[in-house]
């Protein structure tokens, strides 16, 4: 009788896949998102942006920003690797803070309270993101 039932349920799960009604959820390990000069790849412990450099000012602006005001944002991030080749910056941030959606009202404001004083602290050194 047991077989019979675990049979008549397979046989259900199978419609049900058949219809379209099961979908077999894909467990994502990483995100890319490509934009017209960078690469940021987004995994669950770091993220790796690769910024594609145009000239030597830029090189100088990319090299000031990340020895001088990114220590500045303190505790909001965590510069793991910089390294540059010929054309391009290699980045890996590890994440400092937050690693859960927030799920109060207080959370929330904490959140976006962290990110407004991370916008302040980049407008005070001339930089706009």
């Amino acid at each position: 009788m047991a077989l019979q039932y675990t049979i008549n349920f397979i046989r259900m799960l199978r419609t049900w896949d058949r219809a379209g009604y099961l979908q077999v959820l894909k467990l994502k390990l990483f995100e890319v998102i490509e934009r017209t000069n960078n690469t940021i790849t987004i995994f669950s412990k770091k993220v790796m942006k690769k910024v594609k450099i145009k000239s030597d000012t830029q090189r100088g602006l990319f090299d000031n920003f990340y020895a001088n005001i990114f220590p500045k944002l303190e505790g909001q991030y965590e510069l793991i690797k910089y390294t540059s080749s010929r054309s391009s910056i290699y980045l890996e941030l590890g994440p400092v803070g937050y690693m859960t959606v927030p799920t109060t009202e207080n959370e929330l404001k904490n959140a976006i309270s962290d990110v407004l004083e991370t916008v302040k602290i980049l407008h005070e050194n001339d930089i706009v993101h």
